[in-house]
């Protein structure tokens, strides 16, 4: 997988020499040439994963709290109602 790579790397930075200055081909292909070494980490150590699904996970729960936290349940709705048809 490093080989494929390196590959890449190398046409990214081909491509970038002819990209046109503020254009935001240039700023992806920098993005990944400046990230590239933080990407190739998963090649490089077996226990690093190729994703972090698993802790977006963990992060979900919490959120998805605060957020129905906000709204009201059915049993408010109901209490609820005679006001807005005033």
């Amino acid at each position: 997988m490093l080989p494929l790579f390196a590959e890449i790397k190398s046409n990214c930075e081909e491509l970038s020499k002819s990209a046109m200055p503020n254009s935001f081909l240039l700023k992806s292909l920098n993005y990944f040439l400046n990230h590239y070494e933080g990407l190739i980490v998963c090649t490089r150590h077996i226990d690093v994963p190729l994703d972090n699904n698993l802790a977006e996970r963990e992060f979900r729960a919490p959120v998805v709290g605060r957020k129905r936290g906000l709204e009201p349940t059915p049993k408010e709705v109901q209490k609820q109602r005679p006001y807005y048809l005033v």
